[in-house]
């Protein structure tokens, strides 16, 4: 969620409403969510609030979900919910996601 509320990545309710599923340590996701899920565990919810540069950065993205920009240098929070994870880091986290 960008800081004026707007939503702009929701693993329920994009198509297919299907968890994330990606390994740690392979760039395959935010910066922000590798430090935040090497904190979590399995059914963990967490809250997490990422500065633009471990997010988007200085780079317009597009929201998945609405399709619409995510201006630049935008700050997002994130609430993670841990579906499963293995304690090897290069094994696939599973979670949903609501930003």
């Amino acid at each position: 969620m960008l800081d004026d509320g707007t939503v702009v990545l929701d693993s329920r309710n994009e198509p297919g409403g299907l968890p994330k599923t990606f390994s740690l340590g392979g760039k395959s996701v935010f910066r922000c969510w590798e430090l935040a899920l090497t904190q979590l565990h399995k059914g963990a919810k967490a809250r997490v609030s990422c500065p633009a540069s471990l997010v988007w950065g200085s780079f317009e993205a597009t929201s998945p979900l609405s399709g619409m920009p995510v201006p630049k240098n935008s700050p997002v929070t994130f609430k993670i919910e841990v579906l499963d994870c293995s304690v090897t880091p290069t094994h696939p986290v599973n979670v949903m996601t609501h930003a």
